[in-house]
């Protein structure tokens, strides 16, 4: 009885992990603004998810960082090295940076 619990608990978190993964693996090939929806409701749950708390400021203000796995822009393409990234209070949003 012990083994067979052990074996589902261990079952249970090898399959949120691999649930995670997948999640981390579509938001990178795909990003989160590939999915469809218009512009307002974006706009609108932004909007409601800053008002409801307080960022620092240096996250939701542009600055500059250093990407080694590429990400996706805001635009939708991928980028690597110097970016420009901020925080919307749900997502790191990521803009190329050109010297």
């Amino acid at each position: 009885m012990v083994i067979e619990t052990l074996l589902f608990i261990a079952f249970v978190v090898v399959g949120v992990a691999v649930a995670k993964a997948y999640e981390w693996y579509h938001d990178v090939l795909y990003g989160p603004y590939m999915q469809g929806g218009s512009i307002e409701t974006e706009a609108t749950m932004i909007a409601i998810t800053l008002g409801s708390r307080e960022l620092p400021p240096a996250t939701t203000a542009w600055h500059l960082y250093t990407v080694i796995i590429p990400r996706r822009t805001i635009t939708g393409r991928l980028v690597r090295g110097k970016v420009w990234r901020r925080h919307d209070g749900r997502h790191w949003l990521y803009k190329k940076f050109i010297a």
